[in-house]
């Protein structure tokens, strides 16, 4: 019988994972999670194809090994695209990818006009053009990359004050185009929620946090390891690890969201250059 709760390991290139986070902690908040945010390679979104796909196997083969999740989440759109398929076939663990809520989107916008708001490399993918299609036919979809939305929502978390007037010609676009419906497709963005509808009150700005913590949900009961509440002495810890060093500030948010062990600075563990 095991002896622990339910663990999982969720891995993005920095604190975007946070709100995957959030969620999944909200709905099953007796399980343990092991954040990996490898911020020494931060942006994906600007990395070539082969450089995230061997790193974020290198990283998620290790911590299979020394960590041994029940469960893996890649917190990342721009990872989720290049190597899920890689990491399903070489391992048994079960993996769940992040994908833009483009079908809740075409499911609630009323004037037919959306908006993905991601980071280059994500806009133009394919998959997006199947999403589209596959969910959203009907809508003329508007797509903005962004790649200083990732750095402001870093920023945010380590302290630093926002550049409003940047954040607003970010989304200058949806604003100007009547889009009512918007897709956060990069987990970075939820974070910054809070201001995007101060800048834009009558978007409805969604994200895909909920849906990962129902699928989280769904594949630990069915490996029979969903069991609420367990034994206080078989709780296990939230711990984050950072591959390059991390403020102060965010150290605190980290404990205050719950994380009992942080350490940063682990790149030692990579052998690989980010600027590759």
């Amino acid at each position: 019988m095991k002896k622990h709760a339910p663990r999982i390991l969720l891995l993005d290139s920095g604190v975007g994972g946070l709100s995957i986070y959030k969620s999944i902690k909200h709905l099953l908040p007796h399980i343990g999670v092991l954040y990996v945010g490898d911020n020494d390679a931060l942006p994906y979104g600007e990395k070539s194809d082969d450089f995230i796909l061997n790193r974020v196997i290198h990283i998620t083969r290790h911590y299979e090994l020394h960590y041994q999740p029940d469960l893996v989440v890649i917190a990342c759109n721009t990872a989720s695209t290049l190597a899920l398929p890689d990491l399903r076939s070489a391992t048994t663990i079960p993996i769940i990818g992040v994908v833009p809520a483009i079908k809740v989107a075409g499911e609630i916008s009323r004037s037919r006009r959306i908006g993905l708001l991601a980071t280059p490399a994500t806009v133009e993918r394919l998959y997006i053009d199947e999403l589209q299609a596959s969910f959203a036919d009907d809508c003329n979809m508007l797509r903005v990359g962004s790649s200083h939305m990732v750095e402001m929502a870093e920023a945010k978390l380590s302290g630093d004050n926002l550049d409003m007037d940047l954040l607003k010609r970010e989304i200058e676009p949806f604003l100007k185009n009547d889009i009512d419906t918007v897709v956060l497709g990069c987990t970075h963005f939820p974070l910054l929620h809070e201001e995007l509808q101060s800048l834009g009150p009558n978007i409805h700005w969604i994200d895909s946090s909920t849906a990962i913590a129902n699928r989280v949900q769904h594949l630990l009961k069915a490996q029979s390891l969903f069991c609420a509440p367990y034994p206080s002495s078989h709780t296990e810890i939230d711990s984050a690890e950072f591959t390059a060093e991390i403020s102060d500030t965010l150290n605190k948010k980290l404990q205050q969201l719950g994380f009992s062990k942080i350490q940063d600075n682990r790149k030692e563990l990579f052998n690989f250059n980010p600027n590759a």
